[in-house]
């Protein structure tokens, strides 16, 4: 997913945000695929909007061959921000932002009142200490971050963060009782799920993508006892 492309006649860029309405209506109806390449790594683009009217260019494979980006996570990826977009008035994707300690992406960027708030969506293979040296990065720069990840990407993470706080807090030992989540309390992440309706899912966590999302707008999505869940107010 990409806001600008190359036009192949002319290998001029064209930015999908800079178009007026019709233009971009236009343009969606009468491309041919190969009229526009992606600036990344030259594979044909396709121009799409999304429900909630982002405007944007998809690679026509599903994925860029210099930074691999699924079918998955830009469908993914425009759900979330169709949803924000439909309970916040600023939010945008892909958007740069820096503290002291490094500069981001955010996959989904969202602004509450003084609150700056990124979404990012996991496909990929990293480790726990990858996600929590990006974590740290934004909180550094004053910003939250919350995490969406892919099925298996999600039971790797929870089998790490789950074998850490064991270590940890425990001695290695499983605890006695057990409490009732394994999670961190500066790491929120959750699953979720594409088919049959977007749902958001975590230990004691089932809700809808929209429901979540109004969560967040509220900071009703919170830590409690090893677990990120929607509280009650």
């Amino acid at each position: 997913m990409s806001d600008e492309a190359i036009i192949a006649a002319t290998a001029q860029l064209v930015y999908a945000s800079e178009l007026s309405e019709s233009d971009w209506s236009a343009l969606k109806q009468g491309h041919v695929l190969g009229q526009f390449r992606g600036a990344c790594c030259n594979a044909p683009m396709v121009p799409k909007t999304s429900m909630g009217g982002l405007r944007f260019f998809a690679h026509a494979s599903g994925e860029c061959g210099n930074a691999p980006e699924s079918v998955w996570h830009e469908e993914t990826k425009a759900s979330v921000f169709d949803a924000f977009a439909s309970v916040v008035s600023l939010a945008s994707v892909e958007s740069p932002g820096r503290g002291t300690v490094g500069r981001w992406i955010a996959d989904v960027h969202v602004r509450v009142g003084n609150r700056q708030i990124a979404i990012e969506i996991q496909q990929s293979q990293q480790t726990l200490a990858e996600y929590v040296r990006r974590q740290r990065r934004y909180q550094d720069g004053g910003w939250e971050c919350y995490w969406l990840l892919y099925r298996p990407r999600f039971f790797t993470l929870s089998k790490a963060v789950a074998t850490r706080v064991i270590k940890e807090r425990h001695g290695g030992r499983w605890p006695d009782p057990a409490p009732r989540g394994f999670g961190l309390p500066e790491l929120p992440f959750s699953m979720i799920e594409n088919e049959g309706g977007q749902r958001i899912l975590g230990p004691d966590l089932s809700i809808d993508l929209l429901s979540w999302v109004q969560a967040i707008k509220d900071q009703r999505f919170r830590y409690d006892e090893g677990r990120w869940i929607i509280a009650d107010v």
